[in-house]
């Protein structure tokens, strides 16, 4: 079974292609991302807006719940 990300057009907290980048750092945590890529460019121009480079980005990914994740990226 291969590993496919949530759609680009889902949004969580209101931010849009958070699921996706979500699903993305978990499994390149995992080892499981094949063919897709993280951080891609569509990824990098999110953690801009988001103030936050992939690695942290990653971590809190890995380590909390969507909805915590969504919490973790709106701190000031």
């Amino acid at each position: 079974m291969s590993f496919t990300p949530r759609s680009g057009a889902e949004e969580l907290g209101g931010i849009a292609w958070l699921p996706r980048m979500i699903d993305k750092a978990r499994a390149k945590e995992n080892g499981e991302l094949g063919e897709f890529i993280f951080p891609c460019p569509i990824d990098r121009q999110l953690l801009q807006r988001l103030d936050m480079d992939a690695d942290t980005f990653q971590s809190i990914a890995v380590n909390h719940s969507d909805e915590e994740v969504v919490k973790k990226v709106q701190e000031p």
